[in-house]
Order: C-alpha cells, then structure tokens, then sequence
C-alpha cells in the first residue's frame, strides 16, 4: 500500500464498531461541518496527518477467510508471556467450544493447540479446564500498549486495514480484504476486538464479515500479526 499521508479523520477507532456505520466505501466520514460531509455517528475524529514509513501491512488473502464456517468468536484470555490466546467460539457447524492459540510464528490464522467443547450447563466448568495451566494475563486484553501505541482500523474500500498509531502517525499492521457476495457487493465489516498481547509484541484481530446475499452469511475471523517495536517509527 502507499505510505503517504493518511488523514486522521478517516482513522476509526473500533471495539465492537461496525465501519460501516462511520463510513462506506470511500473510508469513514466524520460529523457534519467536517470536510463538507453528512453528519455520522462517528467514534473517533481528531485532527491532523499521519504518516506511515513503515513495512507494508501484513495482507491476509481472500480465499483463507473461508465461507463455509458461520461462527462467532470472543477473545477471553491472553498468556502473561504473549505467546497464547484464550478464545470462545460459537460454531454453526460443530457447536461451542473453547480453544487455545499458540502464537509460535506470525500467522495469518493461528495454529489451534486445544479444544474444549462444551454445552451450556457445561460452560463454566470447561471454561476452568481450559484455563488450568494457562497463565492468563491479569486484566482485559488492551487495545493501547505499555508504550501508548494504539490499533485502530480504517476503510479503505476494498480492505480494511488495522493501523498502530501513536502521537498522530499511523503504520499498516494489517490489510483485510472485504468479501464480495455473488451479486458483487462489498461485505459490511466489523472490528470485534483489537488487542495487543500483554508486551505488546504482537496484535491480535477479530474481524466480522457480514454478506447479505449467500444466504446472509456471517462469521468472524481471528488473526495474530507480528509487530516488532524496531519496525515503528514512533
């Protein structure tokens, strides 16, 4: 992608924000008065440029996000090392599960370590299986680091792509590229969760993809990039 300079306003800062409520497929808009745009109910719209010199975002191709696993996943624990996740998946497929990642390399969709199936009567007491031995990090997973840097997404039209900022510069971290139903039209995306692990070495992506034709398929997707602190320019 161009490292040129990307207006702050078209950056979203997302937790569980659907983009295309801020936004569509020119990049998010801002509230009335604001570059001559319509008024949104826009999270985040400060001023100024940012700049991004650093290595091209990490791509995720289209044909790993698969389509025929409708699931959604919520992000329970990460490791105190920051090298496993803890996560909650419910799948249309199989049923509920939980699941442990090792985050052993920068993978575009993490190796599965464990399984832990369970029933809702079951929840809890698998929930404490899973858990055994894990670890966990005190505290809910962090989308600004130890350092002050933050991850936020932005719409670019074809992808959406999740950005480290700091002190109003912005690098790629990572590029997610917007499904298309069969009648061509652009999913609706949502961030569910932007988290850095625990040293803040790595961030951790789950993205919802929603189609309306295919049957209004939905599902989520868990990614977990590498981003070395010598590679930011802050």
């Amino acid at each position: 992608m161009r490292r040129n300079y990307l207006p702050l306003a078209h950056l979203v800062v997302c937790g569980v924000v659907a983009l295309a409520a801020c936004g569509s497929s020119n990049g998010a808009r801002c509230p009335e008065g604001r570059e001559g745009k319509p008024g949104v109910d826009c999270p985040a719209c400060p001023e100024g440029p940012v700049v991004a010199k650093a290595k091209k975002a990490r791509t995720i191709a289209a044909d790993l996000l698969r389509l025929d696993k409708p699931r959604r996943i919520g992000l329970v624990a990460l490791s105190e090392d920051g090298m496993r996740a803890l996560i909650r998946v419910e799948d249309a497929t199989v049923g509920s599960y939980f699941q442990t990642l090792p985050f052993v390399s920068d993978t575009a969709l993490p190796k599965v370590d464990k399984t832990f199936m369970f029933d809702r009567p079951t929840e809890a007491t698998v929930k404490a299986q899973a858990m055994k031995g894990f670890k966990a990090h005190v505290g809910p997973p962090s989308q600004v680091n130890a350092a002050g840097v933050s991850l936020l997404a932005a719409d670019r039209g074809e992808a959406v792509v999740v950005y480290a900022l700091s002190n109003e510069r912005a690098v790629p971290v990572i590029e997610l590229p917007r499904l298309v139903d069969d009648d061509g039209r652009k999913s609706d995306v949502t961030m569910v969760k932007l988290a850095w692990d625990p040293t803040g070495a790595r961030a951790v992506i789950i993205h919802r993809q929603a189609l309306a034709a295919d049957l209004g398929f939905s599902s989520d997707w868990i990614h977990v990039v590498a981003v070395p602190a010598d590679t930011l320019p802050f």
